[in-house]
């Protein structure tokens, strides 16, 4: 299947480039052995620009998963729940040709997947069509694994640097394995992974790494799409919330459905608090947020806590339990892209004129709380 995926992309890319805003229909025909019924699934693809969820339509053992592709060559991601804590994300190579993907051999012993064999027609596993890719990386990715496993509270702050490091290296090596490998059209998808994981581009390598694939590739439907998207994030950069810059717009419903406007807030300053219940970084703040509650007088400063938790009873209850007396919203992907939240928790503290005078993600509160004491 690799070979005959590679041998249609090149006809593709020599001959036949296709309009960037057309749309191909695809189908996966997905099927399950019957020692999955207590498995949940859902399904999401890269339309080649975003990823998107799928249509599917429940069958007696399976789905029908339909959606439309921008590119001639994509993938579908199958999204396997075994429970509230536990999931597990298998990947698929797909194009617009009808594909069928059958889950047999269970195996209940496995800590991921319990699937000790997979049937595909019309479309390849990720794992083989990414296998040197990950190869070359397995030292970088078991590395970063490990420290997020041996994450502990008690060194929570040298723990995350460390991690923040690991990723760092991962990224040096993952895109100079796509420099060496420029010829390998899978290294374009890899590239799109690594951008899409950004809600900016700072640096411009990312551009310059583009324009080392060949004539072909650049202009192919694929090309074209990842360039819009570099060109955009980079972009984005400029306006990206920081210190000294006005706070973006954000207006939203509180959880009692009420407006809140950030431009409401007449001379008094807003503290932003970005978190979610499932974040530990982010619930060893709240004491903090309730001493500065305490501290300062509703007049001069507020509180806007924006939570990406998704389960609101679960949400509310928590609120209600710790005693968190001021605005709560439950975030939009709007606000999540304006305000370029890539983790939590995340504070930001807007003055009375609306502009940002501290920033911080992660745990540095000294910092703010000498900002509160020097302005307040």
């Amino acid at each position: 299947m690799k070979h005959i995926i590679a041998f249609f992309l090149i006809g593709f890319l020599s001959i036949c480039p296709l309009n960037t805003k057309a749309q191909s229909p695809f189908k996966v025909y997905f099927t399950y052995e019957k020692c999955a019924k207590n498995r949940d699934f859902s399904f999401v693809f890269h339309d080649g620009e975003n990823v998107i969820p799928a249509k599917a339509i429940k069958t007696d053992n399976g789905y029908i998963v339909t959606g439309k592709l921008r590119t001639q060559y994509s993938y579908i991601e199958i999204l396997e729940k075994k429970d509230s804590l536990s999931s597990y994300c298998q990947r698929y190579v797909i194009s617009n040709v009808p594909a069928k993907i059958q889950y047999v051999s269970c195996d209940s012993s496995s800590k991921e997947s319990y699937w000790s064999d997979v049937k595909l027609s019309n479309a390849e596993d990720w794992k083989g069509y990414a296998k040197d890719m990950h190869e070359s990386l397995n030292d970088e990715y078991e590395s970063l694994f490990k420290l997020y496993r041996n994450l502990s509270m008690a060194h929570e702050k040298e723990d995350l640097m460390n991690i923040e490091k690991a990723q760092q290296k991962l990224l040096e090596k993952q895109l100079s394995y796509i420099k060496n490998h420029l010829d390998n059209y899978s290294s374009l998808f890899f590239l799109r992974d690594i951008i899409d994981q950004k809600q900016d581009l700072e640096s411009g390598q990312y551009l310059d790494i583009f324009r080392r694939f060949a004539n072909e590739t650049q202009n192919s439907n694929e090309g074209k799409l990842l360039l819009k998207t570099i060109l955009t994030k980079q972009s984005r950069f400029v306006s990206k919330p920081a210190v000294g810059r006005n706070a973006p717009n954000l207006e939203a419903k509180d959880i009692n459905g009420s407006i809140v406007r950030l431009k409401d807030f007449h001379n008094k300053y807003v503290l932003v608090a970005f978190w979610a219940t499932w974040c530990a970084p982010c619930v060893k703040e709240i004491p903090e947020l309730l001493q500065i509650r305490a501290k300062y007088d509703v007049k001069k400063l507020d509180i806007i806590s924006i939570s990406l938790d998704e389960d609101r009873k679960k949400h509310s209850a928590f609120i209600k339990n710790k005693k968190l007396d001021w605005i709560h919203i439950l975030s939009t992907k709007t606000i999540i892209s304006d305000y370029y939240i890539n983790g939590i928790p995340e504070m930001i503290l807007v003055d009375p004129d609306g502009k940002i005078v501290y920033l911080s993600v992660g745990n540095n509160l000294d910092e703010l709380r000498n900002i509160l004491s020097l302005h307040l």
